[in-house]
């Protein structure tokens, strides 16, 4: 490597390292600046997922209408899109979705090996109890309609409540322990937890994933392209996508099913495939109350598959990716 090219490297490693910290820095000062904004207009923001998405949103607008603009400006460029589409194929969607089985492991085998060397055993936990208090809090109340044989807990919907009387379930709760106290009629459970599924699964799984994907995948991801080449912008911007979710269990995961996603879209250069991808991984972590052991089934079986398409996934990823670097180092 001759001098001009070292400095082209150092060039481009110092620009990607900056593209990523803007990203970072950019969206945290929109979340806040969004976060002030919605607290100042007279709407109910009593639910955290509902204010995750309404602030999602409005960040999702000010990256599209910025790569709206960075597109009019590079207007004599070959490449100048942050987004690139191609025609639906079942068969590419199939694909993914065992893709997507093979991120589920790849979760499962990075939180395994952080509850390992932390000995934290509650990091799925912590994830997803941003996402899940008040899911949680609905589900328990709906747990006791379906669990309790005690006449005594069956309230009817237009009743007012007496928590003293109503918190003691046959003898195995107590003052302190909130999580089994009947405080709502059954109807109200059902439509609080209605209410809290709906703006979480668009906070997490829609509007979220769609807007993760415009920033990390869409414009993180091209522009490092631009200045270092498609392997290292595969790899910063997963790096990225990972201290983006802000804590360590999390971020490791996040950070290869970043790197997957970033490979995805340069070898499909489909970014309706991506968002795919990600919504359906964001769904399998969110799914809706279930019966007792179905979600845990649906999930275990989702994973077992993972697990064994794991390995044929990467082998195939890989030799995509070596197949798509040199078709465009024959036709740049």
């Amino acid at each position: 490597m001759n001098n001009k090219e070292k400095n082209i490297s150092i060039k481009g490693a110092l620009l990607s390292l900056i593209v990523c910290a803007s990203i970072l820095i950019s969206y945290d000062i929109l979340y806040a600046a969004f976060a002030y904004i919605f607290s100042s207009l007279p709407i109910d923001l009593t639910s955290d997922n509902k204010f995750d998405t309404l602030n999602t949103f409005g960040i999702l607008v000010v990256y599209l209408i910025f790569a709206y603009l960075y597109k009019l400006s590079r207007k004599n460029e070959k490449r100048n899109t942050f987004f690139t589409f191609k025609k639906p194929k079942v068969k590419n969607y199939i694909l993914v979705t065992l893709l997507v089985f093979s991120m589920m492991a790849v979760s499962d085998l990075c939180l395994r090996a952080y509850e390992g060397i932390s000995g934290d055993r509650n990091s799925l936990d912590e994830v997803t109890s941003s996402i899940g208090m008040e899911l949680d809090y609905y589900d328990e109340q709906l747990d006791i309609y379906e669990n309790s044989t005690d006449k005594e807990n069956e309230v009817s919907q237009d009743e007012d409540f007496d928590h003293e009387n109503n918190s003691d379930d046959e003898g195995t709760s107590s003052d302190e322990d909130n999580s089994t106290k009947l405080e709502l009629s059954e109807g109200d459970a059902k439509s609080g937890y209605a209410t809290a599924y709906f703006w979480a699964f668009l906070a997490v799984v829609l509007i979220g994933a769609i807007t993760e994907e415009v920033v990390m995948r869409g414009i993180c991801f091209k522009l490092i392209e631009k200045v270092s080449g498609s392997g290292v912008a595969i790899i910063l911007s997963g790096i990225t996508f990972g201290i983006f979710h802000g804590n360590l269990a999390q971020g490791i995961y996040t950070t290869m099913i970043g790197i997957f996603l970033a490979a995805l879209y340069y070898i499909s250069k489909d970014f309706s495939l991506v968002c795919y991808a990600h919504i359906l991984n964001n769904f399998l972590f969110t799914l809706p109350r279930l019966p007792d052991g179905v979600e845990d089934a649906i999930l275990n079986s989702i994973t077992l598959i993972g697990y064994v398409t794991l390995i044929p996934a990467i082998f195939i990823l890989i030799k995509a990716y070596i197949s798509t670097k040199k078709s465009e180092l024959r036709n740049p």
